[in-house]
């Protein structure tokens, strides 16, 4: 019995951890050739996943290179 407790609260702690919503930060540098940049955009109360697709949407850009950061 002790085991089954033990394993469901080590699944219910990874399952409480890994959707975690926090606020991002999406740093971008815009390197036209002529003119360089950086911008940087926050996105709120997200889970990672949401934030890594958000700013790598940014990047469809052609003179776009971004980071994700935690805040």
């Amino acid at each position: 019995m002790k085991k089954k407790m033990l394993f469901l609260a080590s699944v219910s702690a990874i399952l409480l951890f890994s959707s975690c919503k926090k606020d991002w930060s999406c740093d971008c540098v815009i390197d036209t050739g002529v003119q360089t940049a950086t911008v940087s955009s926050e996105i709120k109360n997200v889970t990672k996943s949401d934030a890594e697709e958000w700013c790598e949407t940014q990047e469809l850009n052609a003179f776009y290179s971004c980071d994700l950061k935690s805040k």
